[in-house]
């Protein structure tokens, strides 16, 4: 748990980053969250398990990694306001309240403590990334880009304009051309 509470502080580190005028939101946002997916999909089965429990459900720890990175996906899709993001964190969403659920389950059904444990961890880990996928999916994205351009307005209105008709080239052309004349440093990029 320790390995994921460092990414997720690392995510909400980004996000206090990405909403000030501090640079580098995106960069850590994306990574923290990128490599938590990572870890969850192709190493979850030893993440999740207990190598002291020899009944313990080895099919529920990689099944859980594998499906709590949809979620994860979802999250980052939002923030960042990548295309898709609406039905990635709500199918994301209904799989971690199946898991949380099942987690619940197994570990009111379960006698051995050690199992107790192990199901008490993933009932928070489930609980954590299904609020926050929550929290994201009742956030309009309008409501997410006013707040981040605050003092921008127009930022903020060319942004969702660019979001709203991800097909149109002369939007996404007027936004980077008023982006880059707000921060000189982009056209280097």
């Amino acid at each position: 748990m320790k390995i994921e509470t460092g990414f997720l502080s690392a995510f909400l580190i980004g996000l206090i980053l990405k909403f000030t005028p501090v640079t580098g939101g995106n960069i850590v946002t994306v990574l923290s969250l990128v490599l938590l997916m990572g870890i969850y999909l192709f190493g979850g089965f030893y993440l999740f398990s207990y190598q002291k429990i020899k009944n313990q459900k080895l099919a529920f720890s990689i099944a859980s990694g594998i499906f709590l990175t949809m979620p994860l996906t979802g999250i980052l899709y939002k923030v960042m306001y990548w295309p898709g993001s609406a039905s990635m964190l709500r199918g994301g969403t209904i799989v971690a309240a199946i898991f949380l659920f099942l987690a619940i389950l197994f570990r009111n059904k379960s006698t051995v403590i050690e199992l107790k444990k192990y199901y008490t961890n993933m009932v928070r880990r489930c609980a954590v990334i299904l609020a926050l996928a929550l929290v994201l999916v009742i956030s309009p994205t309008n409501s997410l880009v006013q707040f981040q351009y605050r003092n921008d307005p127009e930022m903020a209105r060319l942004l969702m304009r660019t979001i709203e008709n991800p097909q149109n080239h002369q939007y996404q052309q007027e936004y980077w051309d008023y982006k880059m004349g707000k921060d000189p440093n982009l056209q280097n990029e």
